[in-house]
């Protein structure tokens, strides 16, 4: 009895959990896991991609994981041996894409002769154009036998009970099979920079940081309650059933089981590898992705605000869990496939560089957002009492603004290689956005500086000084020459 659920333990975007957690599930790099009946004593190939690739032995399964410059959209798998049965069940995808789907094709050496094909996703199957739709169809197990001119097709739920769900008579004699693992474009990247542009401040809601990243209004709860991500589906459950303890272990099971990633606070006092860990008591939401006979798989904060992986036996998971406002997320396709906005993301930079609430145009779903926005924080940063000492007090503010710039950095990059800006500016915006990440980075190590001494006050606010004249410095120059 194991389940996990794969996770990118070092996301681009670690600022706060709703961002991270979303960010650490999306950017795992398994495209696929796929079990292949007896893989690796048979002929089979990887065609040429560029993705990577890897055989797990002991589970007879290939794993293809996705790189960062990625342009395929796709992987093929191909034996030319004559086998007569294909075993073959996804064991993980990640859905990134409405298209994505498996697809099996026999053919035979003579290719005058008509191929057998049949592809399947999680809503339907197509079984030489014959269509099907039903329930999940993309995690069970599927045999193809080639015997007495015909296809046999037959699904199982365990490898073991076979039921036959079509037969298709075909000429062929000497069978070759291609497998097809479509996973489609790389839209991550894309939706990254269009988001995480615009910022926010306010020192008076009590559900929410005071600095974070605006990205859509909220409502309820906390911070991470309604983030909205293209490929992700949330579910938030606060139901008293779950104060039962078994109730909850067989709760968080299925839900990995179901390809589910849950969100729960825990108190980290129970929880090793945490700082509070046998310390003192402190509530923290925490990413289950996986389990055991013994233990649950969790993903967070260590106290240095790096992330990393832990285990934590049932025992003392269930001293720590608080059994409301639990979040789930599973990663799933948006139907239309998402495309870069030229014209959102300039219209965003320029909220942020003039201060505007982003929060306006969203005003007729949602209640807006009242606060400080964009670079007018840097001034409520330095004049607010309050603001000034969650600057230089807590270590996550300056840690925000040095990944934003990051992020700029990296969205300046994508705009270059994909032609929206001008080339004779080129050269100058780089120096300059290199110059913001660098005086960020500056102020962050200052911060920390402080922390241990309590002598850099007059230093972090001459580098937030710096630092806004820097960014200042690169957005007037970056609007104007973006092109579109």
């Amino acid at each position: 009895m194991k389940k996990i659920l794969p996770i990118n333990d070092k996301p681009r975007i670690t600022s706060y959990v709703q961002h991270s957690y979303l960010n650490a599930i999306v950017t795992n790099d398994q495209l696929f896991n796929v079990y292949i009946k007896d893989f690796n004593k048979t002929d089979w190939m990887v065609l040429k991609t560029d993705v990577e690739w890897e055989v797990d032995d002991n589970s007879e399964s290939i794993i293809l994981r996705d790189t960062i410059n990625r342009k395929s959209t796709d992987c093929k798998l191909e034996n030319k041996s004559e086998i007569r049965e294909l075993v073959i069940r996804v064991n993980e995808v990640k859905i990134m894409d409405n298209l994505t789907s498996v697809k099996v094709m026999i053919r035979d050496e003579d290719s005058s002769i008509e191929p057998f094909f049949m592809k399947w996703n999680q809503y339907d199957i197509n079984i030489n154009d014959c269509l099907n739709t039903h329930d999940n169809h993309l995690y069970l197990y599927y045999k193809l036998v080639t015997e007495n001119g015909k296809v046999i097709v037959y699904v199982s739920d365990d490898n073991y009970e076979w039921e036959i769900i079509k037969q298709i008579s075909v000429a062929i004699e000497k069978p070759q099979i291609e497998v097809e693992l479509f996973f489609g474009d790389n839209q991550y990247n894309t939706w990254k920079n269009m988001n995480y542009i615009q910022l926010f401040y306010n020192e008076d809601d009590p559900n929410t940081v005071n600095v974070d990243y605006y990205m859509f209004t909220r409502k309820g709860w906390d911070a991470s309650y309604n983030c909205m991500c293209n490929f992700v589906d949330t579910e938030y459950i606060d139901s008293p059933q779950l104060d039962d303890n078994q109730k909850l272990i067989d709760y968080l099971q299925k839900s990995i089981d179901e390809h589910y990633y849950v969100n729960i606070m825990l108190d980290e006092f129970y929880v090793e590898g945490r700082g509070p860990y046998n310390k003192f008591h402190y509530d923290h939401y925490d990413l289950v992705y996986g389990y055991d006979e013994k233990t649950f798989y969790i993903f967070g904060y260590k106290d240095n605000g790096k992330m990393s992986k832990t285990c934590v036996l049932y025992d003392n998971f269930l001293k720590a869990a608080y059994r409301r406002h639990i979040v789930r997320y599973k990663i799933n396709y948006n139907t239309v496939s998402y495309r870069f906005n030229i014209g959102y993301v300039k219209q965003t930079l320029m909220e942020y560089v003039e201060g505007i609430d982003s929060s306006i145009k969203f005003a007729g779903i949602l209640t807006q957002r009242k606060g400080t926005y964009g670079l007018k924080i840097f001034e409520i940063l330095k004049k607010s009492e309050n603001a000034r000492g969650l600057l230089i007090n807590d270590g996550r503010v300056s840690f925000l603004l040095l990944e934003h710039c990051r992020l700029m950095q990296e969205r300046l990059d994508y705009l270059i290689d994909n032609g929206y800006i001008e080339n004779k500016e080129i050269e100058t915006l780089l120096e300059r956005c290199n110059n913001m990440v660098k005086s960020a980075n500056l102020l962050k190590n200052l911060v920390i500086k402080h922390a241990l001494k309590q002598q850099f006050q007059n230093e972090i606010l001459k580098s937030l000084d710096e630092l806004y004249h820097n960014e200042k410095m690169f957005y007037d120059l970056l609007l104007p020459n973006i092109k579109g």
